[in-house]
């Protein structure tokens, strides 16, 4: 597929696997940004991010990545935001389990929002901002930190 990286692609054809009607580069649900992956079913989407093409020396704006989980979120999707750098068989495996619904969350520490989606839990909450990390050797923001519970006053 035109524009499309190897690992994405592959990203791809793994989620076929499970769900082979799935939306590739949606550009409906949250107009005009482009969604990698989108499986209605689940409500659920997914983003390849490159760790160049999703940095902030290629011009990715601070923010980005966030804002286009909150979009999903409004409208009751989650969105995980797979880096290239994580596409290995530990991210497969956490895929599997999503799909299966069969997902395991472990609330003992911070959950990164490039994962967890606060659609997911119908109990108390706090969001720590996204933050700047290298991934390669380039500056990438994550989407932030959820702290579940009384997770953040111990």
């Amino acid at each position: 597929m035109l524009g499309t990286s190897k690992k994405e692609q592959e990203l791809i054809e793994f989620c076929q696997q499970f769900y082979p009607n799935l939306i590739i580069k949606d550009r409906q649900l949250i107009k005009p940004y482009e969604l990698d992956i989108v499986i209605p079913e689940l409500h659920l989407a997914l983003e390849f991010n490159g760790n160049y093409y999703h940095s902030i020396e290629a011009g990715t704006p601070l923010g980005y990545h966030l804002m286009k989980t909150e979009l999903c979120e409004k409208l009751g999707y989650r969105l995980i935001h797979i880096w290239e750098d994580e596409w290995n068989d530990k991210t497969k495996e956490k895929l599997k389990q999503i799909f299966q619904d069969k997902e395991v969350i472990d609330y003992s520490k911070p959950l990164d929002r490039s994962w967890y989606s606060v659609l997911q839990f119908n109990t108390e909450y706090k969001i720590i901002c996204p933050q700047l990390t290298i991934r390669d050797g380039f500056s990438v923001e994550n989407c932030g930190f959820i702290y579940i519970g009384d997770i953040y006053d111990r």
